[in-house]
């Protein structure tokens, strides 16, 4: 019989896209696993929140909380933005006190570390200062399960390993889908891509370069007329 490459490829493709199908769940499921760290929760004494986090980082401080009224909240605060500097929008610490008070968490169980910048890479060093001063603390960090992964490198690149030790993860279910079932939703595809996208921005790039100075109008304003004053003189 005379050999046909195109017919033993077509034949291979074939045979590989029957393959996809019928395991096509195992492997989306083994792609979401890879955003994914294990979650072993040991007695941590305080709970980290940082602003991107969502709201089931409160469900679960607030829980902790509760177990063990010892627990404490600390809340990793940005640079605030001008819509909060001005008034229009409440600040992240105010937000997030209200949502821990709700859930039955008082203020004094709430500290607040500022200057984070807004950037995860900054927050996490301003976490990491917080730990050389109190080194008997361990941390829990709720995050979104799928964004746990480069939470959990973002940590082991910036911390001390001494330091990431103390530092854990947990990763958080979505109510609407998890990695079993995630390409089944709207929401969970878009979170799942936007998910690998970060993780591998992080992993190949890294943190970005020193962001400009946020424009502030007053400073602008005050500047303009300080040229155009001078100029009429």
């Amino acid at each position: 019989m005379k050999f046909n490459k195109t017919r033993l490829l077509l034949f291979v493709v074939v045979i590989l896209a029957v393959c996809a199908w019928l395991w096509q769940e195992s492997i989306l499921q083994s792609m979401a696993k890879l955003l994914v760290t294990e979650t072993q929760q040991h007695g941590s004494s305080h709970v980290a929140v940082f602003e991107d986090n969502g709201d089931g980082c409160y469900d679960k401080a607030a829980k902790l909380y509760h177990e063990d009224e010892s627990c404490r909240i600390l809340l990793i605060e940005p640079d605030a933005e001008h819509v909060v500097r001005i008034g229009i929008k409440p600040s992240f610490e105010a937000r997030s006190r209200r949502v821990l008070l709700s859930r039955g968490v008082p203020n004094k169980a709430v500290a607040v570390l500022a200057g984070g910048a807004g950037d995860r890479w900054k927050e996490t060093r301003l976490l990491g200062n917080w730990l050389k001063d109190h080194p008997d603390v361990h941390v829990l960090v709720p995050v979104s399960q799928f964004n746990s992964r480069r939470c959990r490198y973002i940590l082991d690149s910036v911390l001390e390993p001494a330091d990431a030790a103390r530092v854990e993860v947990f990763a958080l279910t979505d109510r609407r889908y998890d990695e079993t079932d995630w390409w089944k939703s709207r929401r969970g595809v878009k979170d799942f891509l936007f998910a690998y996208l970060s993780l591998a921005y992080a992993r190949c790039i890294g943190e970005d370069r020193a962001k400009p100075e946020p424009w502030n109008p007053d400073d602008y304003e005050r500047t303009l007329r300080q040229t155009t004053g001078g100029a009429s003189q």
